[in-house]
């Protein structure tokens, strides 16, 4: 795991040529289908952390 700033020039400009997903939905959206996560943390349901629809990973 690392660091990421991606300021809206690089989602604009680099991200079209990156191999790896944006930062932000490659970690929301693994956290957001784990049920676990959302036990954990409180997240209330239907919010972006805690979506009523969730994928089976």
């Amino acid at each position: 795991m690392w660091c990421a700033y991606e300021n809206d020039m690089y989602l604009r400009d680099y991200s079209p040529f990156d191999k790896h997903s944006p930062a932000k939905p490659r970690v929301n959206g693994a956290v957001s289908n784990n049920n676990e996560f959302s036990r954990a943390f409180n997240c209330p349901m239907d919010s972006p952390a805690n979506p009523t629809n969730k994928c089976d990973i």
